[in-house]
């Protein structure tokens, strides 16, 4: 412009930006940024990945822990049973193993009782069944009168009461071998390890040794969850 002095800006031309280059060390600088910046990106991204599918395994995970818990929890439960049974087995042949020979008075007195129990039930039973089939030979009586409606009603008391009684029972029954499945356990536990040469005993042994390994090969999967 007129009245001011200086010099001009100059211009690069195309031609002028195509034969200009850059230094060796730049271009190594930038491949090095953008190679960082790729990796940088891909471990992001693999962290994230990394998150996620933890996230989504988490109630995978806690379902296959609860899984493994409940199948521990049902093998348990068979071993103790056959821990009984073969208590209950060894409570009748308990002079033939040391160890087990001294059984408690309590036991006993269990064993008696249900004895007992299990012999008036099976007497009370037989007398149900006699009174039911009197009441069906009543029924298919032709005659109907004032004495047969008295004789049924009769036998219905009396099928009545013998069924609470049998029920009453069945619940003193359960109540003694309630009482008695510790006894049967600990004599069970220790037939176990004294292994009896018995049939039936060692076929049990066999099955409680089963189970043990399962429960240890279900307690390892637990703990890798």
């Amino acid at each position: 412009m007129p009245g001011i002095s200086g010099q001009q800006p100059e211009f690069f031309t195309s031609a002028d930006l195509l034969n200009y280059e850059l230094p060796i060390w730049v271009f190594y600088l930038l491949v090095s940024i953008i190679l960082l910046l790729l990796s940088l990106n891909f471990l992001m991204k693999k962290e994230l990945r990394h998150r996620v599918n933890h996230i989504l395994s988490i109630p995978q995970r806690r379902f296959a822990r609860l899984r493994l818990k409940l199948m521990i929890g049902l093998e348990e439960n068979r071993k103790k049973a056959l821990f009984r049974r073969l208590g209950a087995i060894g409570s009748v042949y308990r002079w033939e193993f040391p160890g087990i020979d001294k059984i408690s008075e309590e036991l006993k007195a269990l064993q008696e009782k249900s004895s007992q129990l299990e012999a008036e039930w099976h007497r009370h039973y037989k007398e149900l069944q006699r009174l039911k089939e009197e009441k069906q030979k009543l029924l298919a009586s032709p005659s109907a009168d004032e004495a047969l409606d008295s004789q049924l009603s009769l036998l219905d008391k009396k099928i009545s009461q013998l069924e609470k009684t049998l029920a009453s029972i069945q619940n003193d029954l359960l109540s003694v071998d309630r009482t008695l499945e510790p006894h049967y356990l600990t004599i069970g536990q220790q037939i176990h390890q004294i292994r009896p040469e018995n049939e039936e005993m060692a076929f049990i042994c066999f099955q409680i040794d089963s189970l043990e390994k399962r429960i240890t090969q279900l307690k390892e999967k637990l703990e890798k969850l």
